[in-house]
């Protein structure tokens, strides 16, 4: 059964949330709405479709409550914007629903409580979407570790083009310009998340949602099930999930990029070793979700083919993962500190990350067909 804005709406009720309001700009506080947050991407189901999640509060008697959705959709063409009666529980001063809503954005929310055909509260979300949403993992080529060796550390910082990237730090969304809040080393400089987003907007003209999860200099070892590092990710993917809705993934991939502290390793162990962080991130978290693994083992003045790529290879055939872009050929002014670094240089961060959405394309539109 499906809501539309567009169309007949059906309420399906589901349960209130549990995060900090959303809202922005309230005319009367006596009404607040707790999902959809601000800048929040839903991960959408279908091409031109997905669910969006609706709750809040209201400290006012009313009869009703509200809501209209305006915005253009990812084919340019605005929805209707029609008022639409969202029950609410009195008892609980609560609302909670259900809509599906096509893909695009940023759309903007208006919300009112109504009583005897009067408005009593207002209040707005002003952008949010339905699009594309990806998690990273892995060590400092994931998190803001790019673009140094300049005179200022955040010199190698980049932002998105299109203001249409969005990053989640388990509590809020913001717009992904670096850094990116919620990686567990909490590092300062760039990422190439940014230029991934834009290159992905670009695309499929919906907005992009990013969580950055990662931590610099770390081997596998150090990722296994019941380590912090896993279950910092596991626990964002968690929170992800309770603020989409219940039984919808709250997102599409995991982007896997780490190899170089392993470089060494043998290919078998390597496989083995990330292969079953990978089963029991799927076990734990109660989804099946995709992975992508970058090839990742460039050491400055070491040997290129490193063992570890060896087992990141073993990952992609054996469609445990998916295979990510070769980051090892990413060379010369691509890398920092002129082109000695292991990280990226600006230049580098938006390859890296236009090499991301190339790799993830393909199989991304299988997906949305």
């Amino acid at each position: 059964m499906r809501t539309y804005l567009t169309a007949a709406l059906v309420i399906l009720l589901t349960p209130l949330g549990i995060a900090a309001p959303a809202t922005t700009g309230d005319i009367n506080a006596s009404l607040s709405v707790i999902y959809p947050q601000e800048l929040q991407v839903f991960q959408r189901t279908k091409r031109n479709e997905g669910p969006i999640r609706v709750s809040g509060k209201v400290s006012t008697p009313c009869d009703t409550v509200q809501v209209r959705v305006m915005g253009n959709d990812l084919d340019g063409k605005p929805l209707k914007g029609d008022w639409v009666d969202v029950k609410y529980r009195a008892t609980e001063n609560g609302f909670s629903t259900t809509l599906t809503l096509p893909a695009g954005g940023w759309y903007s929310a208006e919300f009112r409580a109504m009583k005897s055909n009067n408005e009593v509260a207002t209040t707005k979300v002003a952008q949010f979407g339905v699009g594309e949403v990806f998690v990273g993992a892995g060590q400092s080529n994931s998190t803001n570790c790019g673009g140094g060796g300049s005179n200022l550390p955040t010199d190698g910082r980049i932002e998105t083009k299109s203001g249409l990237v969005s990053s989640f730090d388990g509590k809020s969304w913001r717009i992904a310009n670096d850094p990116q809040l919620g990686t567990h080393d909490k590092s300062q400089g760039g990422s190439f998340w940014p230029a991934f987003g834009d290159a992905m907007t670009a695309r499929y003209h919906v907005p992009i949602g990013v969580i950055v999860t990662g931590h610099g200099g770390t081997s596998i070892n150090q990722w296994k099930s019941g380590s912090e590092l896993f279950n910092w990710t596991l626990g964002r993917i968690k929170e992800l999930e309770a603020s989409a809705v219940s039984g919808c993934p709250s997102f599409r991939a995991l982007l896997w990029h780490q190899g170089e502290s392993d470089a060494d390793m043998k290919g078998v162990a390597y496989a083995n070793g990330l292969g079953t962080i990978i089963r029991e991130m799927r076990q734990q978290s109660g989804r099946n979700f995709t992975w992508f693994v970058a090839k990742a083992s460039y050491r400055p003045g070491k040997p290129l083919e490193a063992p570890v790529t060896q087992g990141q290879k073993e990952l992609w055939d054996k469609r445990i993962a998916f295979e990510g872009p070769d980051t090892d050929a990413m060379l010369g002014d691509l890398r920092d500190h002129g082109g000695k670094g292991i990280h990226f240089s600006k230049a580098g961060l938006k390859v890296h990350g236009e090499a991301w959405a190339e790799k993830i394309a393909p199989w991304l539109d299988q997906q949305i067909k």
